[in-house]
């Protein structure tokens, strides 16, 4: 789950749609003169399969709400007090290219909704992550480049528009383990990076460097080597992380299992 309150923009600012929520956490931006918090939760479901080549099925889902505050988070309805909601379903496998390298592609297509400007776009996002395994201070590590790419098309004044961006992160586990509750704990650092575009800055004529950003996440988690099973969703490690940015906003991250996906 990513919290980000997100910071109302001028017309220079970074302002991809917020048909993105999905995909981009970092920097968003809402014309409405208001600022906009949204919880990004990247659900799916794995059915039961043999083999290392497996696929799944992604739920991400998005909602945003106005001028959030914490104190009165007890007065908050989460679907009443919606200000957006973005829903895709898409499909993802696992290709294992050796015993190290594994290729994940992914195609999502989805629906986002604003409702206080009685908005809809149709989404379409599709991606490549690479996930290197390796060993090191006796455990297993793990590094990742991602690309992704998504567009989005309104359906009142039929806008359409894309960005891409471009991950690199580590998550690297300490050489060191407790034991909490008759359960081995284990704890990590990771850091990533990331860069995003979105179209329009292409376009030589409107090449604006407030539409081009990148951000930089430093955190710290911890995990459990049996996930904790919920029925609805299993846990294995959660994190706190903090996202900066230059030409965006600051970000606290919370992160539940693995913390850069």
């Amino acid at each position: 789950m990513l919290a980000t309150p997100l910071q109302a923009s001028d017309s220079t600012g970074f302002t991809p749609h917020y048909a993105f929520s999905n995909y981009f956490g970092a920097g968003l931006s809402t014309a409405a003169g208001e600022n906009l918090t949204v919880f990004n939760m990247p659900f799916d479901y794995e059915p039961e399969q043999e083999g290392e080549n497996r696929y799944r099925f992604r739920l991400p889902v998005s909602i945003g709400y106005y001028n959030f505050d914490l104190e009165k988070i007890d007065d908050i309805h989460p679907i009443k007090d919606a200000a957006t909601l973005t829903a895709t379903f898409g499909i993802e496998f696992d290709h294992w290219i050796n015993d190290n390298l594994k290729l994940v592609p992914f195609l999502d297509l989805g629906y986002s909704v604003n409702f206080s400007g009685d908005d809809h776009a149709s989404i379409y996002a599709s991606g490549l992550t690479a996930y290197n395994y390796f060993q090191s201070w006796g455990e297993d590590q793990v590094w990742l480049v991602r690309f992704q790419r998504a567009g989005y098309r309104t359906k009142n004044e039929a806008i359409t528009d894309g960005f891409s961006s471009l991950e690199i992160g580590t998550d690297l586990k300490w050489p060191t383990r407790a034991n909490w509750f008759n359960r081995e704990v284990f704890f990590t650092n990771y850091v990533i990076a990331y860069w995003y575009m979105i179209d329009l800055a292409f376009n030589p004529s409107t090449l604006d460097p407030a539409r081009e950003t990148s951000a930089q996440e430093l955190g710290i988690t911890m995990g459990v080597d049996k996930p904790l099973d919920f029925r609805l969703f299993t846990l294995d490690q959660i994190g706190l992380g903090y996202r900066y940015s230059h030409k965006g906003i600051d970000v606290i991250h919370i992160t539940f299992n693995f913390p850069l996906d």
